[in-house]
């Protein structure tokens, strides 16, 4: 029953990214929320529903709520590479950097060919712009960027920082653009990035025309920070039914 209830949630949450009406996608998300919840009174000790519930609450901006129950999920596992990893992406998003840190250098010594953990944002959050710009260059390796593009990247950001290495990486994508589809978000992000609001923001929406569903940690996640006080993303956060 649980997790058919936590089936439910996604389901909801899926259905108001496609739809633009605000009231039923803020009652979509209403339920959502609820029926994670029921689903955690039902059986406090089933994991997916620990590793699902605390994202709802900071949809919701209840912080601290979150990283409490990622926290407590993780202890009711702590070898397990799910938590680990799921209580890293709490801290991140809470701006517990410090923490998110800590957290996924012990899931890597764990686990340390695990796909999902990503230091790099982490690092750039802390102002370690060196470590960062290595842990990107290392992923870019391990997701099959050609030898020429990875140098391109590396010399970018030696000689302009990483304001340098994502206008490298936005020219890169651009080229990439032109032979297979894209995201709209991958560009919103590095648009965002090398601080082009304007571009930024059309790409954003673009991907929510698109419906997609990454776009759902567009509240909390700290690449977007430099549009929150654009009224054109609290718009589109509107409209999403985050924002009342």
């Amino acid at each position: 029953l649980a997790y058919a209830m936590l089936a439910g949630a996604a389901e909801s949450l899926a259905v108001n990214f496609g739809n633009p009406t605000t009231e039923e996608g803020k009652e979509l998300i209403a339920k959502a929320r609820a029926a994670a919840k029921r689903a955690l009174e039902l059986n406090p000790n089933e994991p997916l529903s620990g590793l699902l519930y605390p994202d709802l609450l900071l949809f919701k901006g209840q912080t601290e709520e979150a990283v409490a129950m990622a926290k407590s999920t993780f202890e009711m596992d702590p070898l397990s590479a799910r938590t680990g990893k799921a209580l890293a992406h709490i801290y991140y998003y809470a701006r517990k950097y410090d923490q998110a840190l800590e957290q996924s250098k012990k899931t890597l010594e764990l686990f340390p060919n695990h796909p999902l953990i990503f230091l790099g944002p982490i690092y750039e959050a802390k102002g370690m712009p060196d470590e960062a710009a290595e842990e990107y260059l290392q992923k870019e390796q391990s997701w099959g960027l050609p030898p020429a593009s990875i140098a391109a990247l590396r010399q970018a950001y030696v000689i302009r920082g990483l304001r340098g290495y994502w206008q490298k990486r936005l020219d890169l994508l651009t080229t990439e653009a032109k032979q297979k589809p894209v995201s709209p978000l991958q560009f919103a992000d590095l648009y965002a990035r090398v601080g082009d609001k304007d571009r930024a923001i059309e790409w954003l929406q673009r991907a929510y025309d698109s419906r997609d569903m990454s776009l759902v940690f567009i509240k909390v996640d700290p690449v977007w920070e430099s549009l929150r006080s654009d009224q054109r993303f609290t718009d589109l956060l509107y409209r999403m039914g985050f924002t009342s």
